[in-house]
């Protein structure tokens, strides 16, 4: 069974995967950005210690090295040497460093770590900043991709193949859409649903909604998994946590913090469950697409993270609000960085209905003005449902075609009554015939199926060292562009050519810098 090219934006050291690839050359030399804790710094200095005596090393017969030492939670870095051919500055000197990891990685790996059904492997774009190749960027790139696309053909196992900046993203998406060689096990029916979806993408018309189930695959709790874990510190005996089980959720979280003895020993021991140091795959993907509004019922602040890493300005709502930031999240049941504020039980939700009242018509809002994407998210939550209630309470006597419009679509792993239950106000899009870690990964396909459809060439098209990857039409556009851009008179005051100048700066031009950090 083949695996999958996957196309994120973000930040590889930060994402939740089997293993990953750490640049490096034959002298073992890493850039200060990739150590990002001191656990992680510790065992590539003693790695990179053991290497540069090492004679396979040195000679290069050996490319990739595993680093040890790490915590059996964190992915597996291994310093690949992708600068061991020097003289050759080929579109693929990479290659053969870049295959020496995934084989090693491959051979050992078992089952993933992170509940996915296959191994997952990241790889940053390599080569294409101080690895040698930032001039010919598009060569290089086209040229990984196929690469890479050839062997997840063969290989059961997937890859997270991770951007750092906006362009090089768009440079990918437009190098794999170019080859027209990524097969997906996706339906008909399911991808003629993602072009509707990516239609609404296009018109800014598509919003976020976030559930437990994106942090799955950063080994977070789904919510019943939560109540168990709370009823574990709260030390119930099995005839107890038997009796537990028949309650209502709101019930037993209630009773959990009445035997743990105070809200705030049961906020507490949240923070503690849900403290993470990698995003999942599905919070990368997500962060990948071009949305500027989303929400999430979650407590861990890995979709921030994921955001965050893809450079631009976050708006977190309602503890960190940002006036400039045209991208914003809301905690709509709190965060572990605010532990007052979380809401587990009924007394927490009949509280936030009193307190939180605005967060949620922001919620409302959306329902009625824009189109909302579930995701990971079962629709069961019975604050949610207040919300939807609410809406079509208001909706009530309006034309017929506004009271009929769906509210949204929920990305679900498999058909459940609930698709009965939400049917007339959200479209319930299974993925599968039944939920497995195999439907986890055809979501996270669906994620970036929309991510590729959406990203143009646009953020790199008067980017000449991206210029392999323009077609004649993008060519000619970017020459009358060029044509604009001398004739700008750099001292201008006006308006409008502030206005074309950003044009200009979004397309790529020179002058604008990328907030990309030169590790490659």
């Amino acid at each position: 069974m083949s695996g999958h090219l996957f196309v994120v934006e973000g930040d590889l050291a930060k994402i939740a995967c089997d293993a990953w690839l750490l640049p490096t050359d034959v002298a073992v030399k890493v850039e200060a950005s990739w150590k990002t804790d001191e656990q992680l710094r510790a065992a590539i200095d003693l790695a990179a210690n053991e290497l540069r005596t090492d004679q396979e090393w040195i000679a290069g017969r050996r490319l990739s090295y595993r680093v040890g030492g790490l915590s059996a939670t964190l992915p597996v870095p291994y310093l690949t040497n992708i600068a061991a051919h020097p003289t050759d500055r080929g579109e693929d000197w990479f290659v053969p460093a870049t295959m020496a990891f995934l084989k090693k990685a491959l051979a050992e790996a078992r089952n993933s770590r992170y509940y996915r059904a296959r191994p997952l492997f990241g790889l940053p774009v390599v080569g294409t900043r101080r690895g040698g190749g930032k001039e010919f960027k598009g060569s290089i790139i086209r040229r990984l991709v196929q690469e890479l696309l050839d062997w997840t053909q063969n290989n059961h196992a997937d890859i997270a193949l991770v951007a750092y900046g906006r362009r090089t993203f768009s440079a990918v998406q437009a190098a794999r859409r170019d080859l027209k060689h990524d097969p997906t096990p996706l339906s008909a029916e399911l991808e003629g649903e993602i072009e509707r979806l990516a239609d609404l993408i296009r018109n800014d018309q598509l919003v976020l909604f976030a559930g437990a189930g994106v942090s799955r695959g950063a080994n977070l709790p789904m919510w019943d998994e939560l109540l168990d874990r709370l009823a574990g510190v709260a030390k119930f005996d099995r005839q107890e946590s038997d009796a537990l089980g028949q309650l209502g959720e709101l019930d037993r979280a209630r009773v959990i913090e009445q035997r743990l003895g105070s809200d705030r020993l049961l906020q507490q021991e949240i923070v503690k469950i849900y403290r993470a140091d990698q995003y999942s795959l599905a919070h990368g993907l997500l962060a990948s697409l071009d949305l500027s509004e989303m929400v999430t019922v979650n407590y861990d602040t890995l979709l921030e993270e994921a955001l965050r890493a893809t450079g631009r300005t976050l708006s977190v709502l309602p503890h960190a609000p940002n006036p400039l930031a045209k991208r914003w999240l809301l905690k709509l049941h709190g965060c572990i960085t605010k532990p007052d504020d979380i809401v587990l039980t009924g007394d927490h939700y009949l509280g936030f209905k009193d307190r939180r009242s605005a967060l949620m018509g922001i919620v409302q809002a959306l329902l009625i003005t824009r189109h909302m994407l579930f995701v990971g998210f079962s629709l069961k939550d019975e604050h949610f449902q207040s919300i939807v209630y609410d809406v079509k309470k208001a909706m009530r006597g309006v034309s017929d075609q506004a009271s009929n419009r769906k509210m949204g679509t929920a990305l679900l792993l498999a058909p459940s009554l609930m698709d009965q239950v939400w049917e007339p106000d959200i479209h319930c899009l299974p993925v599968a015939e039944r939920a497995s870690q195999e439907a986890a990964r055809l979501l996270e396909i669906v994620l970036d199926r929309l991510a590729f459809l959406t990203t143009t060439s646009a953020p790199y098209l008067l980017d000449e060292t991206f210029s392999e990857l323009l077609d004649d039409e993008e060519r000619e556009l970017r020459g009358s562009l060029f044509h604009v851009q001398k004739r700008m008179r750099e001292d201008s005051k006006s308006y409008a050519a502030q206005a074309v100048t950003d044009i200009l700066r979004k397309l790529g031009a020179k002058g604008d810098q990328e907030s990309v950090r030169e590790i490659y």
